[in-house]
């Protein structure tokens, strides 16, 4: 997980001398910034560390020029009482499956840093190809194996739009547009 501007520009000039090097970034890492451990303690404790604004402006050129390659989620659940205890006791991470898709459309593609298209080839395809796994299609006789966004849908990001049995996110009561409304994994299908 890159999350300082110097980690940017290392990958960048390794890249310009042709290394074989891919990273990727995580939601919280382009959207918040070390002051939401003020108000979030534990729940905004993750490693790496949420950094700067420069830093994020850094991470979102990456992706914007490709040295960023990829888009993960992070998911790190963790119980309540392994989250709210001292900074010093609490577990590094957050949940992030539930937010990331929101997250991403609302930070990146809604304010025009990365077309929809990019964002799509950062969290799906990029991955993809970098494991070297078949990139999924969309054919006749394929099993099915895709996301059903909504990317209009504005929502807000809650309790109870946490389906993971942990909460620890810094990212309650956010504002998101753009929300997975199903999934079809192997032709079986989940809706929300």
């Amino acid at each position: 997980h890159l999350s300082t501007k110097g980690a940017v520009e290392l990958v960048r000039q390794a890249k310009k001398k042709g290394l074989p090097i891919s990273c990727e970034v995580t939601p919280h890492h382009f959207t918040i910034t070390d002051t939401a451990i003020e108000k979030h303690l534990g729940n905004a404790k993750m490693n790496p560390p949420l950094r700067e604004q420069s830093d994020i402006d850094a991470i979102i050129q990456g992706l914007q020029d490709g040295t960023i390659d990829c888009i993960s989620t992070d998911h790190a659940p963790h119980a309540v009482h392994e989250k709210d205890t001292d900074m010093m006791s609490a577990a590094y991470g957050i949940i992030g499956l539930e937010s990331a898709v929101g997250l991403g459309l609302t930070q990146l593609v809604y304010t025009k840093k990365l077309s929809l298209n990019a964002y799509i080839m950062k969290c799906s395809n990029n991955p993809r190809k970098l494991m070297k796994l078949p990139q999924i299609t969309i054919e006749e006789n394929q099993k099915a194996n895709l996301t059903i966004i909504d990317l209009d849908r504005k929502w807000e990001f809650t309790e109870q739009s946490i389906h993971s049995k942990s909460h620890n996110t810094p990212f309650l009561q956010f504002k998101l547009i753009g929300k997975p409304i199903g999934v079809i994994n192997n032709d079986t299908a989940f809706w929300h």
